[in-house]
């Protein structure tokens, strides 16, 4: 089958001039990351540098706001008597622009989650804390795997954990009738001492992350970046953090090897160490999700990695998450990796009809995010240029790579368009182009999924991917080229019914998009959670009735490897999706410039649409799903085909 529905990544091109710059498309949305490993991009905030101004301190105290408890646990001293208990409260407020954080201690958060409080030096002392852009490190530019650059906060791997004493006999110890006794004592995640403390699936730090990291770290359009990533065995599709582990973090230690250890002695934030995070001067401990010997789990400190116990309040978190690089660079619509007031002249004229960009450059012109290119994006461009707005002023923008990309070696390639067309659709593309001359030759990369002639009229022969170009006066024009069938046809043209980073609920509706709305549902955050629960099925089956009409019989039973364009999927643990493309390992999924060769798929895999990913009713298309790593339930998925 052809490969997925793309959304480029490419640097922003402008008519046929612009130089080359490598791109290649996968499943994933991100045809070319433009940063290296070890590189270092912004994107969300968190609480981070501890306020000390007393004019600004006084106003935030003064602020209203409702004080809510940390899920942090205490006991008796003893494993087994933790329990949830609210001791330290915290609450958020917006003032001038920015968003603090206040922290309050009622008594101190005691170093492990089963000992007993102790009253708190200053019961009456609140911190205050300023909301700021996070730091990542790019560990894999291919994946979009980013770890956090400072230890962000302070947790437990687990906030429950049960011990159990075996005795063993202690060896050259005692006499023949009555040997001396040992007793060894062994944590476990459950009461019945079946999960080993150290496991990092159904860990409490895993729900932690996806249920306070990641929706403090990741509001509003910051959510757009944040993929689903599961670490795990069996880990949910909800999941967006996680921590890092010893594999991961040999990405980095091969990629950039004389920073290795500098990265591995990570400084913690204030915010972190007001949670009690354990930190020397140069370094603090923080912890990753792989498992040690017996209850340990791997920690980094210093300049190595080293093991320690698992219920500790005081470890780190370094945060990892996996981001589609394919929403970066809003306002770099030049493609010349930074924002300046050339990148505002093309938008406003472009919002004007006095210039044309290639659809993927639309993406940056949009830097508002309304999905319409509008002098308002003009005037946010040029403000950003001159330093009058932040970072965050752009809704989908991330902080520009410390490293160049490479440089290319032949600079007389040009990327011109990405193309979708229909099974026999037919289309000139040479009126695309100037005059070039009498010496030109066009080319297909796969002729049998689309044919050019040698005018520059291509024929969609079948459905898949081919790259299509003209090769004339030393010069190379480069057309991709998506053939869908008359299925995929009526799928793709749902995408402007119910676009992308859109919600579908009850709110009011958007006057653009009068099917869906531009408000994220606040049942979750409210603990409202049946009103959503089914909102991912109802989406899915919605796009399965647009389709194929609601009289149209269904079939249930679908294998993984039986799935098809069109079916309903529910994927376990508890989420629906619908398949919009497949993908098989073989299939040409796009092109390498530089090269000049097809790239081929490594696995097979699905293409799909979906709502509720967020947990807010968000709309969502293209997310990629390798079926090696796909589990569903056959009962409850279903085929519009026999």
């Amino acid at each position: 089958m052809r490969k997925s529905f793309v959304k480029w990544l490419l640097c922003a091109v402008f008519a046929a001039a612009l130089a080359y710059c490598a791109c290649t498309a996968t499943a994933r949305a991100a045809v070319l990351s433009p940063y290296r490993p070890g590189d270092i991009v912004t994107v969300g905030s968190y609480p981070q540098t501890q306020v000390t101004n007393a004019s600004l301190l006084a106003k935030l105290n003064a602020a209203a706001g409702e004080w809510k408890p940390y899920p942090y646990c205490a006991g008796d001293g003893t494993p087994g008597s933790m329990q949830k208990q609210n001791y330290a409260y915290y609450r958020d407020v917006s003032y001038n622009g920015e968003t603090y954080r206040g922290v309050k201690n009622i008594e101190s958060r005691p170093a492990l989650v089963y000992e007993s409080l102790s009253a708190a030096q200053d019961t009456a002392q609140v911190l205050w804390f300023r909301y700021e852009p996070v730091e990542w490190i790019v560990l894999d530019p291919a994946e979009g795997l980013l770890l956090s650059r400072r230890v962000l906060d302070a947790q437990p791997l687990r906030d429950a954990v049960y011990s159990k004493q075996t005795a063993v006999e202690a060896p050259g110890e005692g006499d023949d009738d009555f040997p001396e006794l040992w007793y060894n004592e062994e944590f476990y995640a459950d009461p019945a001492f079946t999960v080993p403390a150290n496991a990092y699936e159904g860990a409490s730090i895993g729900e932690w992350l996806n249920a306070s990291f990641y929706p403090d770290a990741f509001s509003g359009d910051a959510r757009r970046y944040v993929e689903a990533y599961a670490p795990g065995e069996g880990e949910a599709p909800s999941v967006y953090a996680a921590l890092p582990s010893a594999e991961e973090l040999g990405l980095l230690e091969d990629e950039i090897n004389p920073a290795f250890a500098a990265e591995l002695r990570a400084q913690g934030t204030a915010y972190a160490a007001a949670q009690g995070l354990m930190s020397a001067e140069q370094s603090a401990l923080w912890i990753t999700r792989t498992p040690a010997f017996g209850t340990d789990a791997v920690f980094a400190y210093a300049e190595e990695l080293q093991t320690a116990i698992t219920y500790v309040t005081f470890t780190g978190v370094r945060p990892v998450v996996r981001v589609n690089f394919g929403e970066c660079f809003a306002g770099d619509v030049d493609g010349d990796d930074a924002v300046t007031a050339a990148d505002a002249r093309i938008v406003l004229r472009v919002s004007v009809g006095l210039d044309y960009l290639p659809r993927q450059s639309l993406y940056y012109a949009d830097a508002d995010g309304s999905g319409d290119v509008t002098a308002a994006d003009a005037r946010l461009v040029l403000r950003f240029s001159v330093k009058l707005e932040p970072e965050t002023s752009l809704s989908h923008f991330f902080k520009p790579s410390y490293t160049a990309p490479e440089p290319i070696a032949d600079g007389n390639k040009f990327f011109v368009d990405n193309i979708t067309v229909t099974e026999g659709q037919t289309l000139s593309l040479a009126s695309t182009l100037p005059v070039l001359g009498t010496q030109y030759h066009w080319y297909s990369s796969v002729p049998q999924t689309v044919s050019v002639s040698n005018d520059g009229v291509i024929t969609a022969r079948s459905e898949g991917f081919a790259c299509v170009y003209l090769s004339a006066g030393g010069n190379r024009y480069y057309y991709f080229v998506t053939v869908l069938t008359p299925l995929q046809q009526r799928i793709w043209a749902l995408r402007e019914k119910y676009p992308h980073g859109y919600y579908w609920n009850d709110y009011p509706k958007s006057e653009t998009y009068p099917d869906v709305t531009e408000t994220p549902c606040t049942d979750h955050a409210a603990g409202v959670y049946a009103h959503c629960i089914g909102q991912c099925a109802g989406f899915a089956m919605l796009l399965s009735n647009e389709v194929f009409g609601k009289s149209a019989p269904y079939y249930k039973g679908v294998q993984v490897s039986g799935i098809k364009v069109g079916d309903y999927i529910r994927c376990l643990p508890h989420h629906s999706v619908f398949v919009i493309d497949t993908v098989q390992k073989g299939d040409v999924i796009g092109y390498d410039i530089a090269k000049d060769e097809n790239k081929i798929a490594q696995y097979d895999s699905i293409t799909v649409a979906e709502c509720n990913w967020d947990r807010k009713c968000g709309i969502r298309w293209d997310r990629s799903i390798r079926l090696d790593t796909l589990s569903i339930s056959s009962a409850d998925s279903y085929s519009r085909y026999k």
